[in-house]
């Protein structure tokens, strides 16, 4: 599980360019590997999937949607799947035939967040796809090494309930078999991407000595 931030925040492009980027570590990343992006149309899913059609790229990108009328972008290397992700029966048939799965889901209440997630494994397992980053939230990180950031006093309420749903996304993740990454931002701002950025595995940055800047 990592974090990631740069100056006032972690901006959208440099943190969607960061999860792209870890989403291909150890999966012998060359030209024709295949992408699947759940939640593609979302604030961050949109521009990990910008990322994934950059000029110069050479990935086959499948974007599972609920709505295809709102993917702008078009590329011959893009296919479009729609569909509801709490649809077990659709999300298994749509990891079929990929090689990475990117997991940039938004607006999911607490249970739906779980199911998708559960959803997503039963596909990878089924369909021996070992690769998979998820994007969850900075209440997941430790403060301590006893105590997550959500489990604080000072944690806002109103943002406890889908910080849980995130943190149970990450415990499916840790008891699966898969190759996996959890990346949580402590903010996103609409800010150009700067290039500086601080990872940190499991703990809030400025909470553990930093991994990587």
């Amino acid at each position: 599980m990592w974090t990631a931030r740069g100056a006032g925040g972690c901006a959208a492009r440099m943190f969607c360019a960061l999860v792209f980027f870890l989403a291909l570590q150890r999966c012998e990343c060359i030209p024709g590997k295949r992408i699947l992006v759940f939640g593609a149309t979302g604030r961050t899913g949109r521009r990990v999937l910008a990322q994934a059609l950059a000029p110069g790229s050479d990935y086959a990108v499948s974007a599972f949607v609920r709505d295809r009328s709102k993917v702008a972008l078009e590329s011959p290397k893009l296919r479009l799947i729609q569909g509801d992700v709490l649809d077990r029966e659709l999300v298994l048939e749509a990891v079929q035939g990929h090689d990475i799965v990117i997991s940039a889901l938004g607006k999911l209440g607490p249970a739906e967040r779980v199911e998708a997630i559960e959803n997503i494994l039963e596909g990878m397992r089924l369909h021996g796809v070992t690769r998979i980053v998820a994007i969850g939230g900075v209440g997941c990180l430790q403060i301590t090494e006893s105590m997550r950031l959500q489990e604080s006093p000072s944690f806002p309420r109103f943002f406890l309930k889908t910080s849980q749903a995130h943190w149970e996304v990450c415990l499916r993740l840790e008891a699966s078999d898969l190759d996996w990454t959890f990346v949580c931002a402590p903010e996103i701002p609409d800010d150009e991407c700067t290039g500086n950025y601080t990872a940190v595995a499991s703990f809030v940055p400025g909470n553990k000595p930093c991994a990587k800047t």
